[in-house]
């Protein structure tokens, strides 16, 4: 008896599973639909055994055909969510290439590249989710990036930073625990991109639409002179890529000469004004 009524209740699941599968692909309410035809099975069922113990397994079968149905719906809604293209502001960036190769990109060639996302942040600042392109495939667009090259990225007020090949390839950054703001390596890959997102929305006023962040999986902040923000142009250039940060001993002698040079010219406006 209890084997029969196993068996018929398992039929049931496996109706109503197939029934709540396809009128999540029809319908985006499908409430109604859903309770009369499980109230229809039920009645159904109910009348070969004794209600107590259908009802038991009718709610037991119930719970697990609704969990079903949610874990369908959201995994749809999901997949629909990530083939929309991202809906972004007014943009225009420009990409040169090493042999001169000059591509103007705008919001919708943007949001039509490959994209990432992933967790990023600069000194003293929180860390954010950002998205958007990686440098790399913007770069490639224009002919790529070779190991003896570097890229200038450039803001619309001319503020610029340039990054070497293992940093735009590699992720090679220093990188500082978000808490203590102490120096820690990464130990998995960064990737440095292009992020028109933070957060899952549009860059606010004062960041974008465009600006530099570098990302990981790690969660680590990098050092904010790399964050570029209101990136209207990128250029790959052959030069030789400049060190993080030049040796005291390096700048001590243009800091004199330009300490020495500023003085000189006090003195000669001075006797200009007397």
């Amino acid at each position: 008896m209890h084997l029969k009524t196993f068996r018929v209740g398992l039929k049931l699941y496996w109706k109503t599973k197939e029934f709540f599968k396809s009128i999540t692909v029809k319908y985006s309410r499908f409430e109604s639909h859903f309770v009369v035809k499980v109230i229809t099975l039920f009645r159904h069922y109910v009348s070969r055994f004794s209600f107590g113990f259908s009802l038991i397994v009718f709610v037991f079968l119930l719970t697990a055909t609704v969990a079903t149905g949610i874990g369908l719906h959201c995994q749809t809604a999901r997949a629909q969510l990530e083939a929309s293209p991202p809906n972004l502001l007014p943009m225009s960036l420009t990409v040169v290439g090493l042999n001169g190769t000059k591509v103007v990109l705008n919001s919708t060639d943007i949001a039509g590249l490959p994209s990432v996302t992933g967790v990023g942040g600069y000194n003293s600042s929180v860390l954010g989710n950002y998205t958007g392109v990686p440098l790399t495939n913007l770069c490639d667009i224009v002919g790529g990036i070779s190991n003896v090259s570097v890229v200038r990225i450039t803001a619309s007020d001319n503020y610029s930073q340039t990054f070497s090949f293992d940093q735009v390839v590699n992720g090679n950054f220093t990188t500082f625990d978000p808490i203590t703001d102490n120096i820690v390596p990464h130990t998995k890959p960064l990737t440095l991109l292009i992020a028109y997102y933070k957060n899952g929305v549009n860059l606010t006023s004062d960041e974008g639409p465009l600006m530099v962040a570098i990302i990981g999986p790690e969660g680590l902040l990098t050092r904010g002179p790399y964050w570029v923000k209101f990136v209207t142009e990128i250029q790959v250039l052959s030069e030789v890529a400049v060190p993080e940060f030049q040796p005291f001993f390096l700048t001590l002698p243009l800091l004199i000469t330009a300490s020495t040079a500023v003085i000189l010219f006090k003195k000669r406006a001075t006797l200009h004004t007397r």
